[in-house]
């Protein structure tokens, strides 16, 4: 008795943001060389465009979504990528959670006039005695630069190094962190004018969430 020959497809449709996820089985017969089609079975189901991404895409998308709102200073967008126990701010590839910001406060950081003590300048020890807006503005993301536009990214891998001792593997604690990294601007400085953006993510039920933000480059 001869068998029917199948053959079975899967395809993804864009649909805004969601995919269409198509699969079919074509049932050829009664062997391999006879293409007479005897039937079509399809199913098609809408799926969020999330669940058609693997982990690192689902990541590196979230990256995107943070940089396009600390460039925009869109902190109330901010504060909705932000995971559940806040931010952590930091000027040097490192987390520390001394002051850390629920995520309730985020979309208030343009609006909070408190100083705080967030360390030392390099070199001259100078105190860093700024507001959280100040912070992050001038010390950590100041729109000068388009990261999005970093020539080289990593997932869990540290990029650039000077003298700073870099402790963020350690500190993200076997969360995700992505670089976003610039290898230097003007070749008379001989590659020292190198940068590094860490962004540091939980993962809430499969959705990556900011939880700290770290800025690497060469110190004095």
């Amino acid at each position: 008795m001869c068998g029917y020959y199948f053959r079975t497809r899967s395809w993804l449709y864009r649909r805004g943001d969601e995919f269409l996820y198509s699969r079919f089985t074509l049932t050829y017969g009664p062997n391999k060389d006879d293409e007479e089609l005897l039937k079509i079975r399809s199913t098609f189901k809408f799926i969020p465009f999330t669940e058609a991404l693997t982990s690192e895409e689902k990541v590196i998308l979230a990256a995107r979504e943070v940089i396009k709102a600390l460039t925009a200073r869109d902190y109330q967008k901010l504060e909705g990528l932000v995971s559940v126990d806040g931010l952590s701010l930091n000027n040097s590839p490192s987390m520390s959670f001394i002051h850390n910001i629920p995520k309730s406060d985020v979309s208030e950081i343009p609006k909070d006039i408190k100083i705080y003590l967030w360390g030392y300048t390099d070199g001259k020890g100078d105190p860093i005695d700024v507001t959280r807006a100040e912070f992050l503005t001038k010390y950590i993301y100041s729109g000068t630069l388009d990261y999005l536009k970093a020539p080289n990214i990593a997932i869990n891998k540290k990029l650039g190094g000077g003298n700073s001792v870099n402790t963020i593997e350690k500190d993200a604690n076997g969360r995700t962190y992505i670089a976003f990294h610039f290898p230097g601007f003007n070749p008379e400085y001989a590659g020292i004018d190198w940068t590094t953006l860490y962004l540091v993510f939980d993962n809430e039920n499969g959705s990556y969430k900011l939880r700290g933000i770290a800025k690497d480059n060469w110190t004095i």
